[in-house]
C-alpha cells in the first residue's frame, strides 16, 4: 500500500523511520540513454541516547538498545549503488550493490560485522 522503504532508507533495508537521524548524499547519472547509474553515501545516527535501533536488530524484540545512553548514537554508514539497464522497451535489467559499516553504537551493543547485499533483476513487460 505505502510502497517499500528501499530507496529512502538504503538498499540493505535495516531502517525504518523510526528513531534515526538519516542524512544522505546522492549522485545519478545517465552515461548512455537507455542506462542509468545512481550512488548513494548514507549515515544513520539514533534520535536520542537511549532510543532503540528497531530494524537492525531484528532477532531481538524492541531492537537493539542502550537503556543507559552511554553508548555512541552513531549506527553507521551505507554504500548503494544501483544500475538500471533498459535494454528494449520490453527488457529492463536492474542491478546494486550495498555495504553497511557499522558505528560505535553498533560496537558497542552486540554484534558489529559489515554486510552486504548484491543482487541482479531482470523484468519483462508483455
Amino acid at each position: 500500500m505505502f510502497g517499500a522503504p528501499f530507496g529512502l532508507y538504503g538498499f540493505i533495508r535495516f531502517f525504518t523511520a523510526e528513531n534515526t537521524v538519516n542524512p544522505a548524499l546522492s549522485l545519478s547519472f545517465k552515461p548512455a540513454d537507455e542506462v542509468k547509474v545512481e550512488l548513494y553515501l548514507r549515515s544513520y545516527s539514533l534520535a536520542s541516547d537511549t532510543d532503540a535501533w528497531v530494524r537492525g536488530g531484528a532477532a531481538v524484540p524492541g531492537g537493539r538498545r542502550d537503556p543507559l545512553g552511554n553508548s555512541s548514537r552513531h549506527i553507521g554508514e551505507e554504500i548503494d549503488l544501483r544500475v538500471r539497464w533498459q535494454e528494449t522497451d520490453q527488457l529492463l535489467f536492474n542491478t546494486g550493490w550495498a555495504h553497511f559499516m557499522p558505528g560505535e553504537f553498533v560496537d558497542d551493543t552486540g554484534l558489529s560485522e559489515d554486510s552486504t547485499l548484491v543482487y541482479f533483476q531482470g523484468r519483462f513487460d508483455f
